[in-house]
């Protein structure tokens, strides 16, 4: 291609940041395949943190006190009464929905995948409106749990909502990359929190 005889090199490179800056600078589809697999397989250990809770009545040393429940892993206790299946379902389940709402992000592209807005916002506020419902029964059990898990959960949708806005006006891939991931970790571990009763013997 012939230089264009209007504009200098210099011109020519600062065209090329601003449309980066306007429309975001795509990742290699193998790079940016294998950064969701490494994304994906680092959502495990996050299953495995939350399974502490399956049994409350042997919580486990190394779970933190304001780790939350997982509320499918808490509908499969009531109907499969096996932990080892629970964990293996739900993992499958989580996984499988984040590649799914992901697998736009493996051409490179550097926005969050529309499908993923929509699916995170939705449950955001489905899930703030069950702590304005929830969160009163959940301080008459125990204010300290109920007022953290609350706190961090709200926490983390205002960061996903900062994040969602970040890289629609600067659009980058880790930006949707690190949306999607720290969207799954809200869902595993704070989304939904149950604060009706925090131990089963309550």
């Amino acid at each position: 291609m012939k230089d264009n005889p209007y504009f200098s090199a210099s011109d020519e490179t600062d065209m090329r940041e601003d449309m980066n800056k306007i429309f975001g600078k795509t990742w290699p589809p193998a790079r940016a395949c294998w950064a969701l697999v490494i994304a994906g397989i680092s959502l495990v250990p996050v299953l495995w943190l939350a399974s502490a809770f399956l049994d409350s009545d042997q919580q486990q040393w190394w779970a933190p006190k304001s780790l939350s429940f997982l509320p499918p892993l808490m509908i499969l206790d009531l109907i499969l009464n096996s932990p080892e299946i629970e964990i293996l379902l739900s993992s499958a389940a989580f996984l499988i929905l984040f590649a799914v709402l992901s697998l736009p992000l493996a051409s490179g592209r550097p926005r969050i995948p529309r499908r993923s807005v929509v699916f995170v916002f939705a449950v955001q506020a489905l899930n703030l409106v069950y702590l304005v419902v929830a969160l009163p029964n959940g301080i008459r059990v125990d204010a300290g749990y109920a007022t953290t898990v609350s706190v961090i959960s709200l926490g983390l949708c205002c960061a996903l909502v900062s994040m969602a806005v970040r890289c629609a006006r600067c659009p980058r891939f880790l930006t949707a990359l690190g949306f999607q991931w720290l969207a799954w970790f809200w869902l595993i571990l704070y989304s939904f929190p149950v604060l009706f009763t925090v131990f089963t013997d309550v």
